[in-house]
């Protein structure tokens, strides 16, 4: 069984990154977890499990746990403009 940890830097391209493990198979029957600090004023990090389709959220130093998130609404959050707004105008209170 295999889990795989990736780090991505905001800089780095999603498409890319989702892409190379994929085509190297490294995502077993356990998936794999991406977490990225981001460039925001108040959250700190975001990550994601493909396992447990479960999205995490560091704000000001508190984890936030959502569940049963799909990978197109984590990537969504990935790619927004800002972080922050997309939060509160699409996570906070609805995932």
């Amino acid at each position: 069984m295999k889990y795989v940890c990736i780090y991505v830097n905001e800089t780095y391209q999603f498409d890319k990154m989702t892409k190379l493990v994929y085509y190297m198979g490294i995502i077993g029957d356990k998936g794999m977890r991406v977490i990225t600090s981001v460039n925001s004023q108040v959250i700190e990090q975001i990550g994601y499990d493909t396992y447990t389709r479960t999205c995490h959220v560091i704000i000001n130093g508190s984890t936030y746990f959502y569940l049963n998130v799909s990978f197109k609404d984590f990537r969504r959050f990935y790619e927004a403009d800002s972080k922050g707004s997309f939060f509160n105008r699409y996570v906070r209170g609805r995932w």
